[in-house]
């Protein structure tokens, strides 16, 4: 009977794995998941049959990708599950994983960066299935990470596949649920919405629902429609508390503690962001704790119990600047400057409002900008600067009648909800209301000729503003953006400008440098790795020039240098510590490993003007090849060694 049992078990189970071979990647997942929370090692063995039996690169990445997952939540190692071949696939996968890992840790910004190269190489190798899994995880990363805008660019890229009818790498539901997601958080409700309806209509039955429960009930939240968030929460909150993972608990309990705090229930918001803390407390996610506390803080304000929020809130800040998250950094920012204003400590409120507004300018949602232009305006209004206080009243009654424009009457009336044009209108003469009563307290500062001098130097203030912009704008239109040397224009007009006569004893000094085979080093160790060397480089040969001394990048691996007023004897000295300091140079790579770099050099000297570059270029580009050809690692005098050039060239440069 026992042997009956094992041979009809076998069977099922065979059935099973043949039957996940022929569902497409959306079906086969939602069995996937179904399977993993009954039984975990049917659920490994379907990830496994999956892996191999994947007909594409990218659907192998993506199957590699869960079993990194399953592989972590069991405290086990992983690298991938073709790391003895070798190959191309091999290194594609183990830096994917490595990407994936990178994110699970906190550290975003080299997740970002290891998919972007994954991208990068996906599109050379014309591998559409592949670029829309590395789009799919730039989408989800970034939006972790509070950069909305530059997610939406990847979001976008994979919705253009999924609408032209690419074959599927990677589950519909996840892919349009970050879609969506991204289109929620900039404030496009609507589309977030018929998203969010489209993955629940088109779900594969096995499906967990409640993620997207909670992107809905969240959204509703947003929108001021608390009953039915609330209904929205609970479902998902009782559904994954039966059988889902810790952290997912821990995102519906936030969820809920923010929509209470938004409707003023403040002690369940407070119950709910100590159990969202209590699960948290546990788990390595440092994004999901600092909202936590964030959230914390802000309703410790509310409620008043304000010795209670400054804790929280600088912890919410403290992950913020570790992990680089602009959004976190901006809202507790928001909160403390709230938090002081509330205490009467003015001085520190503002502190933390212009940080806020200024976090909120370079990368963040015009709602968090109209929260900082509101909390500057009434802590100016505080400190009597009432001038101050209108200005940046303006600028959030704009930003606030912005908001709620014909966009956000789109959202409502797609969500159905009962908000009509008679609460818009009416909340819209609030704002004006308030606005007029900030123009009566300017008013009081002075007659009609104080008004009218205050607009002009407003126009003075944004007129410096414009010009320090622009100079700004110039300056870093000069520089090589991976490197922050001279571009290869700029560089050169610097040479170019050098027309005047040295002084007898002193000499320009041009030195052209080529880093040795660094083709190797971008092959061996990749180009984020190359481009570190670069970065390195040009940063040990700036420490090394004086004042009025230029390093540029001419392109790739080649760079120039202008030395300016040196003494004739002390040339060969300065050069050779040059190449000196290009050569101890070492290098951490991806990998750990100290990597050191060599330099080939061709220099010439003279106290004639450098007008004519092209003729001075031509020569140490010669005097270059030939250090090349001496075995790399070598330094060339271009006027003194024997080089092959052109006679009337070297007649017009030389001293």
């Amino acid at each position: 009977m026992r042997t009956l049992l094992s041979l009809l078990a076998s069977l099922l189970l065979g059935s099973q794995a043949y039957a996940s071979d022929t569902q497409n990647i959306t079906q086969w997942h939602a069995v996937y998941q179904a399977t993993l929370k009954t039984n975990v090692n049917s659920a490994l063995s379907m990830l496994q049959d999956r892996y191999h039996t994947a007909d594409t690169d990218s659907e192998k990445l993506y199957v590699s990708g869960l079993i990194y997952e399953y592989m972590s939540n069991i405290n086990q190692p992983y690298y991938g599950s073709s790391q003895i071949l070798d190959n191309r696939f091999a290194k594609l996968e183990s830096k994917y994983i490595q990407a994936l890992k990178e994110r699970k840790n906190g550290n975003c910004d080299a997740s970002v960066s290891l998919f972007s190269s994954l991208l990068q190489a996906t599109k050379q190798q014309q591998d559409l299935e592949s670029k829309a899994l590395m789009n799919y995880q730039l989408c989800y990363t970034l939006n972790q990470q509070g950069q909305y805008h530059k997610s939406n660019f990847f979001c976008s890229s994979l919705m253009q596949q999924f609408s032209n009818g690419h074959p599927e790498s990677i589950p519909s539901d996840l892919a349009i649920r970050v879609i969506a997601n991204n289109f929620d958080f900039r404030g496009e409700y609507d589309i977030a919405l018929n998203l969010y309806r489209r993955i629940l209509n088109n779900m594969p039955a096995q499906s967990d629902t409640s993620g997207v429960y909670n992107d809905v009930g969240n959204l509703l939240s947003e929108l001021g429609q608390f009953e039915q968030s609330e209904q929205y929460l609970i479902q998902a909150l009782l559904a994954r508390q039966l059988d889902a993972k810790p952290l997912e608990v821990a995102q519906v309990e936030h969820s809920l503690a923010a929509m209470y705090n938004k409707s003023k229930d403040y002690d369940k918001a407070i119950s709910h962001y100590k159990n969202a803390l209590t699960i948290l407390d546990g788990l390595n996610y440092p994004y999901g704790q600092g909202l936590t506390y964030l959230g914390l803080g802000s309703a410790y304000i509310e409620s008043g119990d304000l010795k209670s929020a400054v804790p929280m809130i600088r912890k919410a800040l403290k992950l913020g600047e570790q992990y680089d998250n602009i959004r976190l950094q901006t809202e507790s920012h928001l909160a403390a400057g709230s938090a002081y204003l509330k205490h009467d400590m003015q001085d520190k409120a503002l502190e933390h409002g212009q940080a806020a507004l200024n976090l909120s300018l370079t990368n963040s949602t015009s709602a968090l900008q109209a929260k900082a232009q509101l909390l500057l305006s009434q802590v100016y209004g505080r400190l009597g600067e009432y001038s101050k206080a209108l200005t940046h009243y303006k600028n959030y009654a704009t930003l606030e009648l912005a908001n709620r424009d014909a966009n956000n009457v789109k959202a409502i009336e797609a969500l159905d909800l009962t908000k009509n044009e008679y609460e818009y209108d009416l909340q819209l003469a609030k704002i004006n209301n308030e606005r007029s009563l900030k123009l009566l307290e300017v008013e009081k500062l002075g007659d009609q000729q104080r008004a009218y001098n205050f607009a002009i130097f407003c126009l003075i203030i944004l007129l410096i503003a414009s010009l320090f912009v622009q100079r700004r704008t110039r300056i870093k239109s000069t520089l090589d953006t991976l490197t922050s040397s001279l571009n290869r224009s700029a560089i050169i007009d610097k040479i170019k400008d050098q027309c005047a006569k040295c002084s007898d004893d002193m000499r320009y000094v041009l030195i052209l440098i080529d880093l040795d085979k660094f083709k190797l080093i971008n092959d061996n160790y990749g180009h984020p790795t190359g481009d570190a060397v670069l970065r390195h480089v040009s940063k040990a040969l700036k420490a090394k020039l004086n004042k009025d001394e230029y390093l540029g990048r001419l392109g790739g691996e080649e760079f120039v240098l202008l030395l300016k007023n040196v003494d004739e004897i002390d040339v060969p000295f300065r050069v050779q510590s040059i190449h000196k300091t290009i050569s101890e140079k070492r290098i951490k790579t991806s990998n750990n490993q100290l990597l050191s770099v060599t330099a080939s050099l061709a220099y010439l000297s003279t106290s004639k003007p450098l007008t004519n570059f092209d003729e001075l270029y031509s020569i140490l580009d010669q005097a270059l090849y030939q250090a090349k050809r001496n075995g790399r690692n070598a330094i060339i005098d271009a006027y003194n060694e024997p080089i092959d050039l052109p006679p009337a060239a070297f007649e017009s440069t030389t001293s």
